[in-house]
């Protein structure tokens, strides 16, 4: 399942609402009716772009892990320097797999993670 800004992102691009949005957005209405903020409800607060950035990372490092030829700790070092190449990019292009996971860790609109010893800490 995609992460809320994930969502909210899928909506701004097509003008339509899709399924997995549409269900969001209504779980997202009926905690905000029960009294918890619409931020917090849907799923927006800060510790939910930290969540949505820190699990790209996650996906990240199990791709470049998945075929057994280097550590956790050099993928923690190659997302690193992904990440430090990518944050000052005005239009990210590029369709390979670990752009692709460290855009949404981007557009999470957390603060991004930029030391291998940082993103170790998150992936383990």
């Amino acid at each position: 399942m995609a992460g809320p800004l994930e969502l909210s992102q899928a909506i701004d691009k097509s003008g339509r609402i899709p399924a997995e949005a549409e269900a969001w957005l209504v779980e997202g209405f009926k905690r905000y009716k029960q009294g918890i903020p619409l931020e917090e409800a849907l799923g927006l607060t800060s510790a939910g772009r930290r969540a949505a950035r820190d699990e790209a990372y996650r996906k990240a490092a199990a791709l470049l892990v998945s075929d057994g030829k280097i550590s956790t700790w050099d993928a923690a070092g190659q997302i690193a320097r992904k990440v430090k190449t990518l944050r000052c990019v005005v239009e990210i292009r590029g369709d390979d797999a670990l752009t692709h996971i460290i855009k949404e860790s981007l557009a999470s609109g957390a603060r991004p993670v930029t030391t291998a010893r940082g993103i170790y800490n998150i992936i383990c």
